[in-house]
């Protein structure tokens, strides 16, 4: 039986605008419109909007959220106070990542956590869990009633300054907007490196900003764009990918991502383990490897040393368009030299670089 893809409330706009669909993590997706590099490109120069609805909203409510996210978590929640957004793990006993997530402390009491598409469910379920050892925390679902924009590149606020006053957050600020077009929340969040701002909203209210960015978006010379240049462009920065770059068999120490990690802040799940990978050294780190010609480099891609020997594998490639190379992250042994990756029986020479990839203005 074939899967039954879910749509978010914006999928006959896309339809209308010629996007090809395409299945992601259980969602029918537009992959690109007019075509990745020239969406990439947009965003870049000018600015792109992005329906990025299959992720999740999920709002924790309650005097003792705070510590729930704490003992929950990787990230030192008392360091984000009210107005402002952090970037943090969710993992399991081994220290593995089971999310990557974006936490927003609206009010006082008042936390919203995005998840992933793909792991809503297990994220809400361990939040319910860990609500019941709390005093009065609520935690209240609301993926399916309400969609997320992301609109992305330095025009952005030329494109959104006439439809939502008042919506410029610093970045990872956040804050709460009214409009004519009804009540959201706004934050200096993306998932692409250039300047922008993500809004989350009830559905209605979604589809009434989608439609009014559109004019001002054309204007600028910027594009609605798709999940190809949502990828091009994180890759371009080294960010990590949720199943490919972090996952449940991948440290956020094996990511590089020790940053987003208080060990000494709470005994989160995956603590004792990460404090032993720290103590030992890490088995595997991710680097960012460059091709020399246009040729993409290619997930699962062996990585092998200046003898051709395997020492670890690309966990996300592709093709800068800025740069003009194939690019890559990947996954290789703690002291291995990467010289190459092999695709297709060809042996494609790469440096090692620490992403990210690109510098922007």
């Amino acid at each position: 039986m074939s899967e039954v893809l879910r749509e978010t409330v914006l999928g006959s706009r896309h339809v209308a605008l010629g996007a090809k669909m395409v299945p992601f993590a259980g969602w029918r997706m537009p992959i690109q419109y007019e075509g990745t590099v020239a969406e990439h490109l947009a965003v870049r120069e000018a600015c792109g909007l992005f329906d990025v609805g299959h992720m999740g909203t999920v709002f924790v409510r309650g005097p003792d959220t705070a510590d729930l996210l704490q003992r929950t978590l990787t990230n030192d929640v008392t360091k984000v106070g009210p107005g402002r957004a952090q970037y943090t793990m969710l993992l399991n006993d081994r220290g593995g990542v089971v999310d990557d997530l974006i936490i927003s402390h609206v009010a006082e009491d008042e936390w919203m956590v995005v998840p992933n598409a793909a792991n809503v469910t297990t994220v809400v379920a361990i939040l319910d869990s860990e609500a019941e050892r709390s005093d009065g925390v609520e935690v209240t679902d609301l993926s399916s009633a309400w969609g997320i924009l992301a609109l992305q590149g330095p025009r952005w606020s030329d494109v959104v300054e006439d439809v939502l006053t008042d919506a410029a957050p610093a970045r990872f600020g956040v804050a709460r907007f009214e409009s004519r077009l009804g009540q959201g929340i706004v934050s200096g969040t993306g998932y692409t490196g250039s300047p922008g701002i993500e809004i989350v909203a009830p559905n209605d209210t979604i589809v009434g900003i989608w439609d009014a960015l559109g004019g001002p978006l054309a204007d600028v010379g910027g594009k609605p764009a798709g999940l190809g240049a949502r990828d091009t462009l994180r890759l371009e920065m080294g960010y990590p990918l949720h199943g490919h770059d972090i996952s449940p068999d991948i440290s956020p120490l094996e990511a590089g991502l020790g940053w987003t990690v208080a060990l000494d802040s709470a005994d989160f799940p995956g603590a004792a383990a990460l404090r032993r990978q720290k103590e030992d050294g890490v088995p595997r780190r991710l680097v960012g490897l460059v091709g020399r010609d246009r040729r993409p480099l290619r997930d699962a891609s062996p990585v092998l040393d200046t003898a051709a020997q395997a020492v670890g594998v690309v966990t996300s490639g592709g093709y800068s368009p800025l740069l003009e190379r194939g690019i890559a992250l990947a996954l290789v042994a703690r002291d291995a030299q990467p010289a190459s990756v092999e695709l297709r029986g060809r042996h494609l020479p790469v440096e090692v670089v620490d992403p990210p990839f690109v510098d922007l203005p």
